[in-house]
């Protein structure tokens, strides 16, 4: 890949900047997008499924002229934009170099070390730092000469100096072309001994592959071997760079929690692919060339995806790197299972979700035009024949473990030769600075032929072969005389061969400063190959960070006995493990290091427990803390003296039984309050007390107030959570609770605490809490007294009066009346509760309500005329109004479509007539009734049915005047249409509410032949 340059002669630049004084400007670059193209029809992915339905957007530079795509071009589903990523420079996907004269920035350099870098010879690898040097792969720099990696360790060194400190960086003469945006002059590198095109692409491969530093602005300056890079203007002060390094630290920490919940080297590279797909959007902005786009801000392009999945995979262990396209496209190889693949997580990051179309596929099905990598790349790549199929598990499982390398040497004047060999086909990675070796994961050479090295140096190798997993670690000291010299006509016997080791300590407790020597044994003791390697769980720790330190080891040939050395260095618990060359046996030893203070270390824990509870915060006859305190202060100290203390006392008991064997301390709550607990342990002359925990007794309760509650809406609802309070504001962070009425029918409560109501009343609820051996039960009596009508039905003649009042209206209220104009009515009461109800000189039927605190109270008035004579039997529970069998036909379907339109249950059929609601029906079959609506739709079927009725009818209003009466009133509708009717039949409808409901019944043939038409009141 090669980039424009823009070369500023020293005649010209004196002769700009003495006539216009006017700095040089960096030059910005033409944008192209760039579209994914179909696979030629007979790769494997093909047609739509291989346009990803995210199109990046990014801009490039190249020799020729570049015009952006047109708009016929560029699919739908472009990225969406957000004006808080407004790029100066969005999506742009290359370097821009740009060649000034020597000395042009010397004014505005901040730090200039006056060292020749490469004055000596014998420095190779520049300084690292433990914690980002882990998020860097150096796949392409361990295949690099010594004269590239010097520049590539001289670039590293820069950006460290820029990670590691708080300088605040100087603005240069680099401006944008409208003058809205600024550079700043960052370290500089050296790139001696390489031209100028090696120059650019060194660093293009180092700025892909160290996306740790995400300061690093793709512009950049040279002059001879001096290389000026840049970082953007939102990180130049050190203040605000440590935030964003704090950052940066923060996500890669909380993702690499999750990567590294996977134990296989595929679970660890598809949940880095998939954390990236689930956390990251597709969206251009000014820092998407940058991983803090992705890491800190969560949106970014295809050099953002591809540069954090670099980082996860490498912090996992994996072998990763970054290539890309010409200003186009960038993605990942990946080494997994011991083959290497490419791997697209921006074109597996879909809008409807993730897939694993370009997750480890090989270099001939990922042949389209954004997937062609730039030729820089090309002496770098390994084989990429191998490939998924585009499915999560397709990848091939390793066919087995590489062998360890095998060293012999050669003594040749005061040096030696080393030489290593390994399986067929396999390559050799080895280190010289005792770090262990990988193709990418560290720092190593590639073994090509015999090592000289002086007495004592320590080589490291590791071999790997393609669909192999890596061999271990071998360890090779120049001038060992224990090293072996294999005879390949002398195999060792099988006796010769190790089959275990051991320890001589399983834990062992240290203080501060304090150091211990671990003995390895192998057996059998005749083995000839007793090498041996110790490692830590911290090894990959800062060394100041690290719970022991100085730590060194002895091993041999011929010698089954082996050692190692270490100080306490900070409070901590780590593991070591020896682990043998042959054979890979292994024994591990648990190292805890105190302050002295306390040998069973543990922190303060805080407890919440209920009235009534046990809790047992302490074991103190586990022999695992008897076995830490003897290892403090040796095997008489297991007979120490233990005494708790809880202060305040009073709050808590304190009981001593065994569990499973072990003695246990039982702690039980008595009152709610604080307590803290207190442990001395003493031994001989040692006595300390600590803080063995915090206890936090409570317990829940009902204040005064809500102990008794009047209830006169059968429409309220309580809530038992809101009327039960916690001690002090706490409650345990866990805990089970039971709630139960008395009397469901006037109360009901559910397992979440809801209280409603159903009728008139008294019920107790209560509330049993529970948490281990604790228990409180708290209680509220619920009494529901409800208004209603001394009647629902009147009956008088025309010309008489009658009275009805509403009952148990709530003190305070009002009674809100609405009658008929048939009617004339006086209202009275102190809650307006009684209406005097006078007939005028009209006759007939009508519906009347009164209204109180939200409920609706409905009742009929019938007016007879005063010339019949007028008998209802049923005391007004049932009242007969001639109708034909069309008018019923008709509300009955209004009724229907009502419920369907609001999405309501359907009324069914309850089979035959019963006797039910206060009527004296007899039962006779049903028979249906069918109705063409106004407006011509299908014809819905009605209920009617043949009734007999025991006395005279009453009433003369027509059925379908009478259904437009009732309709007018909205709470009357609601009450005939609500959503707990459960099931409908000609005679009755039954529901769960209170309200006075009515039913229309055909009928026929009845007594004196007259068809009528029943309405039956439910109170």
């Amino acid at each position: 890949m090669r980039f424009k340059k823009v070369r500023i002669t020293a005649l010209f630049t004196a002769a700009l900047l003495l006539a216009t004084m006017i700095p040089v400007q960096a030059v910005e670059l033409d944008a192209q997008v760039a579209e994914p193209e179909v696979l030629e029809a007979e790769s494997e992915l093909q047609g739509s499924e291989m346009i990803p339905d995210i199109i990046e957007e990014e801009f490039f530079e190249t020799e020729e002229e570049v015009t952006p795509a047109s708009e016929e071009n560029v699919p739908d589903l472009l990225p969406a934009t957000d004006d808080e990523f407004a790029p100066d420079m969005a999506g742009y996907n290359g370097i821009e170099f740009i060649e000034v004269p020597e000395g042009y920035y010397n004014d505005e350099l901040i730090e200039d070390s006056g060292e020749d870098y490469f004055d000596d010879d014998d420095q190779l690898f520049a300084s690292t730092d433990a914690y980002w040097d882990r998020y860097s792969n150096y796949f392409f720099y361990n295949q690099m000469t010594d004269t590239e990696k010097k520049y590539y360790d001289s670039l590293n060194d820069a950006c460290l100096k820029v990670i590691q400190g708080n300088t605040d960086y100087k603005q240069v003469a680099a401006t944008s072309s409208d003058g809205s945006h600024s550079w700043y002059l960052l370290p500089t590198a050296s790139a001696k001994g390489l031209s100028s095109d090696q120059l650019q692409d060194i660093f293009f491969i180092f700025y892909y592959n160290n996306p740790q530093y995400y300061f690093v602005y793709n512009s950049v300056r040279w002059s001879g071997t001096t290389v000026y890079m840049m970082c953007d203007q939102a990180f130049h002060l050190g203040a605000d760079r440590a935030a964003t390094t704090s950052a940066m630290r923060d996500q890669l920490d909380s993702w690499m929690s999750e990567v590294n919940t996977e134990t296989t080297q595929l679970g660890k590279e598809k949940k880095a692919h998939d954390i990236i797909a689930r956390d990251v959007q597709y969206v251009s902005g000014q820092f998407d060339q940058s991983s803090y786009s992705a890491v800190v801000q969560h949106k970014t392009v295809c050099t953002g995806y591809a540069k954090t999945m670099d980082m996860l995979l490498s912090a996992a262990g994996i072998d990763a790197g970054v290539v890309n396209k010409n200003g186009v496209h960038a993605w990942n190889i990946v080494r997994v299972n011991g083959t290497w693949y490419y791997v697209d997580v921006t074109w597996d990051d879909q809008t409807w979700g993730t897939m694993y179309k370009y997750f480890n596929r090989s270099s001939s099905v990922m042949s389209d035009s954004d997937h062609q990598a730039d030729s820089m790349w090309g002496r770098f790549l390994p084989s990429l024949t191998a490939d998924s199929g585009g499915s999560a598990d397709g990848t091939a499982a390793a066919l087995g473990t590489t062998s360890a390398p095998k060293a012999s040497q050669a003594k040749s004047g005061s040096s030696y030769s080393i030489s290593l060999s390994s399986d067929s086909g396999s390559k050799i990675w080895y280190t010289l600075d005792k770090t262990d070796p990988g193709s990418a994961v560290s720092k190593s050479t590639l073994y090509s032929g015999s090592i000289t090295a002086k007495k004592g140096a320590v080589i490291k190798a590791r071999a790997e072969r393609t669909g192999y997993y890596d061999s271990g670690v071998v360890t090779v000291t120049a001038g060992d005389e224990s090293i072996p010299d294999p005879d390949p006509d002398d195999p060792p016997e099988d006796e010769d061969k190790v089959k275990s080791i051991s320890l001589d300590q399983k834990s062992i407790v240290l203080k501060l400063g304090e150091s211990a020597t671990l003995t390895s044994t192998i057996t059998p003791s005749t083995a000839y190959n007793t090498l041996v390697d110790w490692t830590t769980s911290e090894d990959s720790k800062a060394y100041s960070e690290r719970v022991i330190r100085d730590v060194s080891s002895r091993s041999g040939t011929n010698n089954p006995v082996s050692t190692c050395t270490f100080t306490a260095n900070k409070v901590g618990t780590v593991t070591v493990t020896v682990t043998t060359r042959e054979g890979g046996y292994s024994a591990s030893c648990k190292v805890t290091v105190t302050d002295g203070s306390d040998p069973v270390p543990g922190d303060v824990q805080t407890y919440k427990i209920l009235v009534g509870q046990n809790i047992t915060t302490y074991n103190e006859g586990d022999p695992a803390f008897d076995d830490q305190f003897a290892a403090a202060f040796g095997e008489d100290a297991r007979k120490r003296t233990i005494k708790y203390r809880v202060d305040p006392s009073g709050l808590l008991s304190m009981s001593t039984k065994k569990m499973n064997g072990i003695k246990t301390q039982f702690f039980t709550g008595k009152k709610p309050g604080t307590a803290t607990i207190y442990v001395t342990r003493k031994w001989k002359d040692y006595e300390n007390e600590r803080i063995l925990a915090n206890i936090i007794v409570t317990k829940p309760e009902i204040d005064k107030a809500n102990q008794k509650i009047t209830v006169n809406n059968l429409n309220d609802t309580y809530e038992m959570t809101d009327i039960v309070n916690w001690v002090d504001g706490i409650a345990p962070d866990s805990y089970n609770v039971a709630w139960k009425s008395a009397n469901d029918s006037v109360a009901n409560v559910d397992t979440t605490g809801h209280v409603t109501f159903g009728k008139a009343g008294t019920a107790k609820v209560t509330g049993t809490f529970t948490l281990g051996t604790g228990k409180v039960v708290v209680t509220t009596t619920f009494k529901v007294v409800v208004p209603a009508l001394s009647k629902t039905c009147v009956t008088m003649k025309a010309g008489g009066s009658a009275k009805i009042t509403l009952k148990n209206v709530k003190e305070g209220s009002w009674v809100e009346w609405k009658t008929s104009s048939m009617l004339d009515c006086i209202s009275s009461g102190k809650k307006n509760e009684t209406l005097t109800i006078k007939t005028t000189s009209q006759s007939g039927t009508c519906i009347c309500y009164c209204s109180v605190n939200g409920m609706t109270f409905y009742f009929v008035v019938g007016v007879a005329d005063s010339a019949r004579n007028v008998s209802v039997p049923l005391a007004g529970e049932t009242i007969m109004i001639t109708c034909d069998s069309k008018a019923t036909a008709e509300f009955l379907d209004q009724i229907v479509q009502y419920r369907v339109k609001n999405g309501l249950p359907v009324i069914t059929n309850i089979g035959t007539l019963g006797r039910g609601a206060n009527t004296r029906v007899v039962e006779l079959p049903f028979s249906t009734e069918s109705y063409t609506r106004p407006d011509g739709s299908d014809s819905k079927t009605a209920y009617s049915a043949d009734v007999v009725y025991q006395g005279e009818y009453f009433g003369a209003m027509g059925g379908k005047a009478m259904f437009n009466e009732y309709m007018k009133y909205p709470g009357f509708q609601n009450a005939i249409l609500r959503t707990d009717i459960s099931m409908m039949g000609v005679q009755f409808i039954q529901t769960t509410q209170k309200y006075p409901f009515w039913v229309y019944v055909n009928g026929k043939s009845v007594k004196k032949n007259i068809n009528r038409f029943m309405v039956i009141t439910f109170g």
